[in-house]
């Protein structure tokens, strides 16, 4: 059993400051090369034809991998490739960008993983993919730990199964076995309306 924990969002944060505005172009790379390796150059073509003129536009050039993308039009993208599939997409997905970007762009970090220098930088590692939103990190024992984002934005498959996805695949890399994510869903009011809750345990 999970123990509710009544982290707290700082004091003075309002809605406002919660609103994802943009993610960097190397997620939607990572949704580019999925859609390529399964799909096809012809999948990439139709994906685009599912979505707004103004996603289209943006996404029918390349994207740089440090480029600020925005981030409705990358959820909206999202959206159309998991097509009816989310739930399972999502956490595919999710499993495979942490391979991604722990061997890439934060491939440093591989030399140093372990589960608590990973824990302690997720806030910073939220922040280089977002503009937005907050995450916290608590510890609460050897092998268990919760996470804290209070966010407004990205779809609501994102957070129930492309997050655990990536925490799993993440704590795993570290060493960790048997590792459990329980995600429990924003309730309250205010910006207690938007505070996801990640639960984590692992051997």
């Amino acid at each position: 059993m999970f123990a509710r924990n009544r982290c707290e969002c700082p004091p003075g944060l309002s809605e406002s400051d919660l609103i994802i505005t943009h993610e960097r172009g190397q997620l939607v790379q990572h949704l580019r090369a999925m859609v390529l390796r399964t799909r096809g150059q012809e999948g990439w073509h139709d994906l685009l034809s599912k979505v707004s003129e103004p996603c289209r536009e943006t996404f029918s050039v390349s994207t740089g991998v440090f480029e600020w993308v925005d981030a409705g039009l990358a959820a909206e993208l999202s959206l159309a490739f998991y097509d009816g599939q989310a739930e399972e997409l999502a956490g595919e997905r999710g499993r495979e960008a942490a391979r991604e970007q722990l061997t890439t762009v934060n491939g440093w970090m591989l030399r140093f993983l372990s589960p608590s220098f990973l824990l302690s930088n997720l806030p910073r590692f939220f922040r280089f993919y977002f503009k937005g939103a907050l995450l916290r990190v608590e510890h609460a024992g050897e092998h268990h730990a919760q996470l804290h984002v209070w966010a407004i934005g990205l779809y609501p498959e994102y957070w129930r199964s492309g997050v655990p996805g990536w925490l799993e695949e993440a704590m795993v890399m570290t060493g960790c076995r048997k590792v459990g994510v329980h995600y429990e869903a924003p309730s309250g009011e205010g910006v207690e309306a938007h505070h996801h809750r990640y639960h984590l345990r692992w051997e």
